[in-house]
């Protein structure tokens, strides 16, 4: 069985006086029921209804405002309606009552509800479960060892090279469970094809689900399949994936993608590095981000390349070490931010701004010398601390800097396989260098 963090923020929840209805959403086959089945062992007495199996539903509907309806749900499931119970509503919104019922729930006698979506319900508490971090990645592969050396601060250096390779391998076939649990098993990448092609059916299938018209139908999965080359690149709405469609009808189809939850649309800030000035401008063009690594090489064909690779950065251009990057930076924060140049034909970008007390650091993803850092050098002169982030394939290295208008700042260098744990260095790399 697959470790998932989200067991401790379950835990916290349980653990709660009369806690409120969950609901865990994510994409999927991104391990949502598995994850409940996982913590159901907390509980004293575990109830399940799958709300799209016809039986569970039309029961839980025809009973559900009764005043014996509590009663009602340990007699279908032969349970004691005395032990303290976790009642598990799988695929909540399957049945507009139940969600009904869920949002308007006040625990009592016992009874605490958690439910699966795959999008989160208005009004009710929610918990976002995404693919596997590259952490959950090394427990399931069993590289318990790897796994303690990427969480010390700072990491061994002489697993350096163990942990780049892993990552490469996360980065490879993505952080999908089943896919992560068939490879755990057979170790046989050409075994996984079967199983990122169920994937995409179900992708498929909830696009059926949730789109009535056959032709918009038709069009968003269209528009999905073309998503997966952009990944983690700018994109036009304006013939999006050398469609005939314009900008209107292409922003429809990948915004009503992205509330599906089968891709994201992350803006871009344009800002002096204050975090409460880095609002996203809708304006601009956004990037694209999809759920899941492995996913976009799959569906893209250049699993090869990516298998080949020595070092990430040198595989189109830095575009898929910046998507696992991305993808691992937003497994631990609620949202991404990346920032451009306001003036007018720049071309300044940096791949992204992570909040940290009372300012935004830049984080750049990119080979090379310090003097190429062009785009990171345009931030830091104009904003008000002096501190940058680059994500390369080398070691931790802390160095002075200086841009090109002579601001003097001070560049942490991590291995990218640390994109998701910036946070848990940054408060010793300003330590060191303002001491």
């Amino acid at each position: 069985m697959i470790t998932r963090n989200i067991e401790k923020k379950l835990d916290k929840w349980f653990s709660e006086k009369n806690p409120k209805p969950l609901l865990l959403h994510g994409i999927r086959q991104v391990g949502k029921t598995h994850a409940v089945h996982g913590f159901s062992g907390k509980a004293e007495q575990f109830l399940e209804f799958d709300l799209k199996q016809p039986d569970d539903r039309i029961f839980f509907e025809k009973n559900l405002f009764r005043s014996d309806f509590h009663e009602g749900i340990f007699f279908r499931k032969n349970k004691n309606p005395h032990k303290p119970t976790l009642l598990f509503l799988d695929n909540l919104s399957a049945s507009d009552k139940a969600v009904q019922w869920a949002t308007g729930y006040q625990s009592e006698r016992n009874l605490s509800v958690i439910a699966t979506a795959c999008q989160p319900i208005p009004a009710i508490d929610a918990m976002h479960l995404r693919p596997l971090s590259f952490y959950e990645f090394l427990l399931a592969m069993d590289e318990k060892t790897m796994a303690a050396a990427y969480l010390e601060v700072p990491y061994p250096p002489g697993d350096f090279d163990k942990l780049i390779r892993l990552f490469h391998l996360y980065t490879l076939i993505g952080g999908m469970p089943e896919i992560v649990q068939n490879y755990a098993e057979a170790r046989e990448l050409a075994d996984l094809q079967p199983v990122y092609e169920k994937i995409q059916e179900l992708f498929m299938k909830e696009i059926e689900e949730k789109i009535f018209t056959r032709k918009v139908q038709e069009r968003a999965r269209m528009t999905l399949q073309n998503a997966f080359p952009y990944a983690a690149n700018r994109i036009k709405f304006n013939h999006f994936g050398s469609t005939p469609q314009g900008s209107r009808d292409c922003g429809r189809m990948l915004r009503m993608l992205e509330k599906i939850g089968l891709l994201k649309l992350i803006y871009p800030v344009v800002g002096d590095g204050i975090v409460e000035k880095t609002e996203a401008d809708r304006t601009r063009s956004p990037r694209l981000q999809l759920p899941d690594t492995g996913l976009v090489n799959y569906f893209s064909g250049i699993q090869k390349q990516i298998f080949e690779a020595n070092d990430l950065l040198g595989v189109f251009d830095g575009q898929i070490a910046r998507h696992v990057a991305g993808q691992e930076i937003l497994f631990y924060e609620d949202d991404l931010k990346w920032w451009i140049r306001s003036k007018p034909q720049s071309k300044a970008e940096v791949d992204f701004l992570l909040p940290f007390e009372e300012n935004s650091i830049p984080v750049e993803i990119k080979a090379g010398e310090t003097g190429r850092l062009r785009s990171l050098f345009q931030y830091v002169d104009q904003s008000p601390h002096p501190f940058a982030v680059r994500l390369w394939g080398n070691q931790l290295m802390v160095k002075q800097a200086e841009t090109i208008r002579g601001k003097k700042f001070y560049l942490l260098n991590l291995p990218y396989f640390l994109a998701g744990r910036i946070r848990e260095y940054l408060p010793g790399f300003m330590h060191l260098v303002t001491r």
